[in-house]
């Protein structure tokens, strides 16, 4: 048999010496294009898209306020606003070099104060927001980033997070910032707290998912109670925000301690009532290569208790492992009509994706893969290696992770790996699967610092990850120490700012300590506490 491009040849040298030229080019043009055409459809449907994650760091309207008054030259009344300018200035420059296709970002603030409905309520009618904000020209703050990374005209999911929504007004507003045990009216701005989802004001700790290409539809849900999901754990010896119990009261037993908490809980039966989230669970469906892609976008309760951690009512670490095991059920798992959950039984209006569903789940899951004490730890193994996931696929590394790359790992790192394992104290605990570097510019933290590793992507089965990395750059660390002497000091900070290298710098009984380093690393620990992470993925 001749093959059709050899059919088609012969064809158009007969067509040369019959018809006109002007005709022999058109057809000529219908061969060549249609061979164009069909080239450019293999090209799409194997594109590599690229999605990023990013906790961002508690971004919020007084950070935005800042950016803005700075840009102007506007003086501002916050003493902290040039911190706050510098941090959203430089989380704007990395999304800009990021270049996402889809994004996912934790730790924006739902701003209520600028709706007029009290939209931080435990539910978030998406259409009702959306038209509100339109009706008042309202900038919410996601729309504010999001207007600032050029080139897309984005789609996005974003609504108040639990976090906060009980929090009350300190005057006319509420808290900017949680109280400090030093203080003098900590005890009167403690009590203001949302002491059940955390949080000084409500929709404080939101989720954006944004995406170049429309939005099909949306889920969020807000209200689902952790009794509904899992009715046959007590949790009614955990303190759970009901009662404003004084952890900073030695006198105070465990005992004593969860006596209140379990008579607050059993008051009306308000345990039942008690959110699941303490934040949001968002899903948005966009439509790539003709493919339906649920895009998850979560962020967990952490697993440690803050002034309630080690003791034996501190329900985050549970609550944490609820969350994880929801995202399971949701991505892998199925109706079963024996459970006593009524979730997952089906008896609600919740369903699992389903099996061969597309998806990818992105968010701070807030504990470590390999946890020795936190038991989210164990749920999150389940997910990374159930064959359902694309992680699952990825050998080269533990369970899947993302990972940094070796080139930009810092070299004291490498070095002190080559001579033998790291050991947990060494630099923080920092390893190439590190997401957050607390405190301070360094690792060590000014001696405070514990690196962890905090964020996920998790891609479904049918997609190819063609890259999974957490974005770093090498810090090119330089630790000039402790100097007495303030004329050196200022030579040392004048040397380093001509060579446009990074500063930290704060002062001691010794004198002022200067670290540095590469001006890049600075803007990734400006912007944000965590490390955003990067997926490039085809379909399979």
């Amino acid at each position: 048999m001749v093959p059709v491009h050899l059919l088609l040849f012969r064809m158009l040298f007969m067509m040369k010496k019959l018809l006109a030229p002007g005709l022999v080019v058109l057809a000529s043009c219908l061969y060549a294009c249609s061979q164009e055409s069909s080239q450019l459809k293999d090209e799409k449907a194997g594109a590599v898209h690229r999605y990023v994650h990013w906790n961002i760091k508690e971004i919020d309207s007084t950070k935005i306020d800042a950016y803005e008054k700075s840009l102007t030259g506007t003086p501002s009344e916050d003493r902290n606003a040039a911190s706050k300018a510098l941090q959203v200035k430089s989380a704007l420059q990395l999304l800009n070099e990021l270049k996402p296709e889809f994004l996912s970002l934790n730790e924006i603030q739902y701003d209520v104060d600028k709706m007029e409905t009290e939209t931080a309520s435990l539910a978030c009618d998406f259409s009702q927001v959306v038209a509100e904000r339109k009706r008042l020209a309202i900038v919410q703050n996601h729309d504010f980033i999001l207007s600032r990374i050029p080139g897309t005209t984005w789609d996005s999911t974003f609504c108040p997070a639990n976090t906060g929504a009980l929090a009350q007004r300190d005057g006319d507003r509420f808290l900017s910032e949680r109280p400090y045990d030093s203080d003098p009216d900590f005890a009167r701005k403690d009590a203001l707290m949302d002491k059940v989802n955390f949080g000084w004001t409500p929709g404080q700790y939101s989720t954006v998912f944004a995406s170049s290409t429309p939005i099909q539809k949306r889920w969020v849900n807000a209200g689902l109670t952790w009794f509904d999901w899992d009715p046959e754990l007590d949790i009614t010896g955990f303190d759970l925000g009901y009662t404003n119990i004084n952890y900073r009261d030695a006198s105070l037993t465990d005992e004593a301690i969860q006596a209140m908490a379990r008579a607050a809980n059993l008051e009306g039966e308000r345990y039942k009532k008690y959110p699941l989230f303490d934040k949001n669970f968002n899903v948005s469906w966009v439509t790539i290569e003709g493919r339906d892609v649920a895009m998850i976008t979560f962020h967990t309760v952490p697993a440690f208790g803050f002034d309630r951690e080690g003791k034996s009512v501190n329900p985050n670490p549970e609550r944490n492992k609820a969350q994880i095991e929801f995202l399971e059920w949701y991505l892998l798992g199925r109706c079963d009509p024996n459970s006593k959950s009524r979730v997952r039984s089906c008896q609600t209006e919740i369903r699992p994706l389903g099996a061969g569903a597309s998806f990818i789940a992105a968010g701070d899951l807030n504990v470590a893969i390999d946890s020795p004490i936190y038991p989210g730890s164990q749920a999150l193994q389940r997910i990374l290696t159930h064959t359902g996931t694309a992680n699952s696929r990825l050998t080269d590394r533990k369970f899947g992770l993302p990972i940094i790359a070796k080139e930009n790992m810092p070299a004291e790192v490498l070095a002190k790996a080559e001579a033998g394992p790291l050991r947990p104290e060494d630099f923080g605990g920092f390893h190439d699967y590190t997401t957050f570097i607390p405190f301070g510019f360094d690792f060590k933290g000014r001696g405070r610092s514990k690196t962890e590793q905090l964020d996920y992507i998790i891609a479904s089965q049918d997609i190819d990850i063609k890259r999974l990395e957490i974005y770093f750059v090498n810090p090119e660390f330089k630790d000039h120490g402790c100097i007495a002497d303030a004329a050196a000091a200022d030579a040392v900070i004048a040397a380093e700012k001509a060579n446009n290298r990074a500063l930290d710098i704060y002062k001691n009984k010794s004198g002022t300590c200067i670290k540095s380093g590469a001006a890049a690393y600075g803007t990734l620990r400006e912007g944000s506490d965590h490390l955003p992470l990067i997926l490039e993925f085809s379909f399979r």
